[in-house]
């Protein structure tokens, strides 16, 4: 609505220039009477094709003519108003000058918003095959590590192994599902299920701790986000410790930001975080479809110290669009 204020005032200002009289003392009240004349004109075309799209899908063509019909009716009405607040009646050259003018104009500007929905359309589709291409590549890694998981356990626990299998498929129901977002909740029913997953191997070693501030669970996240990391934690942090120590993921949203702070420790003396192997595929294809997602307000972020690693994310938060 703002564009097309400005764009009517703009045609106004711009008609009042082509005007014979002399520019100066600038004559605001015929260039007001312009200008509220083209802004009723755009305004009320706007309003009516929202109007007739709510119920049916109309080809360019139809939304050409529709405009035509508004600035013909408009012009008529002023015409005939005119009386009221000119000395003379507008002739009838003035409406067809006038719907000549809007004619060229609407077009101009309808061909311009036509473009420009291609464009998008094109952006959109461009932007959905990469975020399914990055998440195409994060799956196996899932899956993988997952077997291996599973293989490690069939010598020593069949009987963990077996339950495993039949958690690694209801978990692969949800984690192979064509879709590139989800509910917030739906993501953490993930990593619970990961995390119980992975406790029928590790037992007492896995402790995980949960702090969730004022979060709201039906808030849209990029598939596959949150459980990598807490992959990343399990295999690079819990394994290798001797004794165990937690896992705290703290979720909150603040001013309309959602962030994690996923916490896991390290077994060993501190060590540069990019050579730790595992860690960069992950985190480098979480920030990349975030980013996609985002653009540059989306953040994730890695930090250590001799006990803990930390990987922080964050995004604006905002309900699931099944848009992509």
């Amino acid at each position: 609505m703002l564009v097309l204020v400005l764009l009517a005032v703009f045609l106004s200002f711009c008609a009042q220039l082509l005007q014979p009289e002399p520019i100066w003392p600038f004559p605001w009240l015929d260039w007001g009477a312009q200008a509220s004349f083209i802004m009723t004109e755009i305004l009320g075309s706007a309003f009516l094709l929202y109007i007739v799209r709510q119920f049916r899908e109309l080809r360019a063509g139809m939304e050409y003519l529709i405009v035509l019909l508004i600035c013909i009716l408009i012009s008529v009405v002023v015409r005939e108003l005119s009386v009221f607040w000119r000395p003379q009646t507008l002739a009838w050259t003035w409406v067809v000058r006038t719907c000549l003018l809007s004619a060229l104009v609407g077009g101009v500007i309808l061909r311009f918003l036509w473009i420009n929905h291609m464009l998008r359309i094109k952006e959109q589709a461009e932007l959905k095959a990469r975020i399914q291409s990055l998440q195409s590549r994060i799956r196996p890694h899932f899956l993988f590590n997952s077997m291996n998981m599973i293989a490690s356990l069939i010598p020593v626990q069949p009987e963990k192994a077996e339950e495993a299998v039949v958690e690694l498929s209801h978990l692969f129901r949800s984690a192979l599902r064509d879709v590139v977002e989800v509910r917030l909740a739906e993501e953490l029913a993930l990593c619970r299920a990961y995390l119980h997953l992975e406790s029928l191997r590790l037992g007492d070693r896995l402790q995980v701790q949960w702090q969730m501030d004022a979060v709201d669970e039906n808030m849209a996240i990029p598939l596959l986000t949150l459980q990598p990391i807490l992959e990343n934690a399990v295999y690079h942090g819990v394994e290798r410790c001797d004794q165990p120590e937690p896992i705290r993921i703290i979720l909150s949203l603040r001013r309309g930001m959602f962030s994690a702070e996923i916490h896991n420790p390290i077994a060993d003396m501190p060590e540069d975080s990019s050579s730790r192997p595992g860690h960069n595929m992950a985190l480098q294809n979480i920030r990349e479809r975030m980013y996609a997602h985002h653009g540059e307000q989306a953040r994730l972020k890695i930090s250590s110290d001799r006990k803990t690693f930390i990987t922080y994310v964050s995004f604006p938060a905002r309900r699931l669009s099944r848009s992509l």
